[in-house]
């Protein structure tokens, strides 16, 4: 434990050695990573919170405290697509419409609902 002189105060930089900033700093990195993520909502608000709660003795003179870093993310971007429901010999089956795709049981080309075109990554 590191005993500050007279002349130095306590300030964000120095408490708990730097600890602190080191905690932000740490923090804060994760949310610029999740900037760059491209599964994330671009234009999303993230938050980094830094918060420090000091609990003083009866006679004031002894404070503990404690740092704690949270930051919220963005949400992950949805994706959506079209999934083609039939009936093979009785069994339910699924695909994914994809452009130019055919029925998978009767080999018919599949008409996109409402005239929409579906790309070739299943959604529209």
């Amino acid at each position: 434990m590191t005993v500050r002189t007279k002349e130095e105060k306590v300030s964000l930089s120095n408490l708990g050695d730097g600890v602190a900033v080191e905690m932000f700093d740490a923090e804060l990195e994760q949310v610029l990573k999740d900037i760059l993520d491209p599964n994330k909502k671009p234009k999303a608000k993230r938050v980094v919170n830094l918060k420090l709660t000091i609990a003083p003795d009866e006679e004031r003179f002894v404070n503990d405290w404690d740092v704690q870093v949270t930051s919220s993310l963005a949400p992950a971007r949805a994706f959506s697509g079209r999934v083609i429901v039939d009936r093979d010999r009785g069994r339910v089956e699924a695909r994914e419409l994809l452009t130019g795709q055919q029925n998978f049981v009767t080999g018919e080309n599949v008409v996109p609902i409402e005239g929409r075109e579906a790309n070739d990554q299943g959604s529209d």
